[in-house]
């Protein structure tokens, strides 16, 4: 498994959640501080206002 995969899976080493990646479109927001924020399922866009109000702080 490639080690950014591994990060963006394992709780243990990200500090965020443990999940698996359904389908290639999924989104992982990474803060300023390059911690995992948050994950956005597949169908949702990327300019759905919940990213949107998340880039735009």
């Amino acid at each position: 498994m490639h080690p950014v995969y591994k990060w963006l899976t394992a709780k243990n080493i990200n500090g965020f959640e443990d999940s698996s990646v359904q389908w290639n479109f999924r989104k992982c927001l990474i803060d300023e501080n390059g911690r995992l924020a948050k994950v956005i399922k597949p169908g949702v866009k990327p300019d759905d206002p919940d990213i949107l109000n998340w880039l735009n702080g």
